[in-house]
């Protein structure tokens, strides 16, 4: 599969998702195209409209040798909400939980990130040039796998990482390239 191999949103509006469980989906080889492909291997939403409510997302691994981003979720250009959902033990290049993309508009309610990993930045989820508002979300125990780059939440507002970006023993809140101001 190229993109969201668990669940792929495309133009859609009005979309709820109550009580799922997205579990173990994963890249199985690389694109032969040579291009960035499977990202969002268990949910892919682009330019969509949705809401997730009492789900989890587990287990999913977006790495099939090239820069997958968001193992368990990846959103572009949309507008969505999360609460009372679970993400853990999610793997990517950036983003292991969650990858937030370019133009995207979220809140992200009582939920937990937890045991996600990634090679770069953001094991718990990533925010790229997006307006995020987030409201009793524990964020703990994600890592990545390049130690001076962080684990908990990274963000970047260019295409290339240049490592500005600090880490605390925690884990827990970190370093934004440059700083995203929004409305």
């Amino acid at each position: 599969p190229f993109h969201g191999a668990g669940i792929y949103m495309s133009d859609s509006k009005g979309i709820l998702l109550d009580g799922i469980k997205v579990d173990r989906n994963y890249t199985v080889q690389e694109n032969i195209l040579g291009t960035n492909m499977g990202d969002g291997i268990g949910i892919y939403a682009l330019k969509s409209d949705f809401t997730i409510l009492n789900s989890k997302l587990l287990n999913n691994k977006a790495m099939a040798g090239g820069q997958q981003y968001g193992g368990g979720m990846y959103v572009r250009q949309s507008v969505f909400l999360m609460n009372n959902v679970f993400v853990r033990d999610n793997i990517a290049y950036k983003g292991g939980g969650l990858y937030i993309d370019a133009d995207s508009y979220g809140t992200i309610q009582n939920s937990v990130f937890y045991g996600n990993r990634c090679i770069t930045i953001g094991g718990g989820l990533t925010i790229v040039r997006s307006n995020i508002a987030m409201d009793n979300v524990d964020i703990r125990n994600n890592g990545k796998d390049i130690p001076y780059l962080n684990g908990g939440i990274g963000g970047d507002t260019s295409d290339d990482w240049h490592g500005f970006s600090w880490e605390f023993p925690s884990g827990g809140i970190v370093a934004i390239s440059e700083p995203i101001y929004g409305t």
